[in-house]
């Protein structure tokens, strides 16, 4: 005679299936869930103007331009990078849905300060005067328009996420899983 051993396990699968069913659902309309990693990447954008530093590596933006920084001086303004009239940094945006979290501008200078580059050539005219009228060198310059060749702008990317932004979208993403199976989210 031959001695059989037979183990038999039971489990209730009813809480997993539960919870599993909780986690579809939560995922059926992500909108929530890319709403807060929208906010991740916006608040990466503030810091990049506050420390005038690249979101993804931290590194420093390149300084102003001597000249242009002169020339700014002379208007009066000696505040932020980037943010002469505070057009590019008041109008970054935030888009989420199901499924998609962005944050960008439409701003048609931002491109050039994000990947850098070199401007067209184009004409500069006076917009209310007859003229254009400078100094330079103790020489004075009139002319009713002048050719610009157009300029070498260098990289300041303010829009990207870094290291830290995505060890938050990480935890961000766990967090929403977590509450969606523990039932906290609906």
């Amino acid at each position: 005679m031959i001695a059989m051993l037979k183990i038999e396990v039971n489990l209730d699968t009813s809480e997993a299936k539960a919870a599993l069913d909780r986690l579809n659902h939560a995922m059926r309309d992500t909108t929530p869930l890319m709403m807060e990693l929208a906010q991740i990447m916006s608040e990466s954008t503030d810091r990049a103007f506050e420390n005038e530093a690249d979101p993804v590596t931290g590194a420093k933006w390149p300084k102003l331009n001597p000249d242009y920084k002169a020339r700014l001086a002379e208007t009066g303004y000696t505040g932020s990078m980037l943010q002469r009239d505070g057009t590019l940094k008041t109008n970054i945006h935030q888009e989420y849905g199901h499924g998609y979290a962005r944050v960008g501008t439409n701003v048609t200078y931002a491109a050039i300060h994000q990947f850098g580059g070199i401007t067209r050539a184009h004409w500069i005219r006076p917009k209310d005067k007859k003229a254009l009228a400078w100094r330079k060198g103790g020489k004075s310059y009139v002319r009713r328009a002048v050719f610009h060749p157009g300029s070498e702008i260098p990289r300041r990317r303010f829009l990207g996420v870094g290291p830290q932004d995505k060890q938050d979208m990480e935890e961000t993403i766990a967090a929403y899983a977590r509450e969606a199976l523990m039932g906290k989210r609906r």
